[in-house]
């Protein structure tokens, strides 16, 4: 894909989006190319968003229909291994927890 069909397709996509936005009541604006931004509260907290919408380049030795799907597969096994590796976390500072309070248990039964 050119420079241009990727900056005719995010053109296109940013319109889209931020048509949905205002839609639904949002007051949106354009900040840089392929960039809208809009004020919002969300449960009383102020705050600006930004979306960006980008076309990305893909691996040309790949099948581009493909691609796409793969990085979402990736970013899902990531998301996997990390829930897992703070699961391990929790669980060994649980276990350190509990070791502990036997060990003051067991250290305030000696003193009895």
């Amino acid at each position: 894909m050119t420079q241009k069909e990727k900056a005719v397709v995010r053109e296109a996509m940013v319109e889209r989006v931020r048509d949905m936005f205002v839609q639904a009541g949002e007051d949106t604006g354009m900040i840089a190319g392929g960039t809208i931004n809009m004020p919002v509260v969300i449960d009383g907290i102020e705050a600006w968003v930004e979306v960006k919408v980008s076309v990305p380049s893909y691996d040309k030795e790949g099948d581009p229909d493909a691609w796409g799907y793969q990085m979402r597969e990736d970013y899902a096994h990531h998301k996997a291994e990390v829930q897992a590796r703070a699961d391990e976390r929790h669980a060994k500072a649980q276990a350190k927890a509990q070791a502990d309070a036997e060990r003051r248990a067991a250290k305030a039964q000696a003193k009895a």
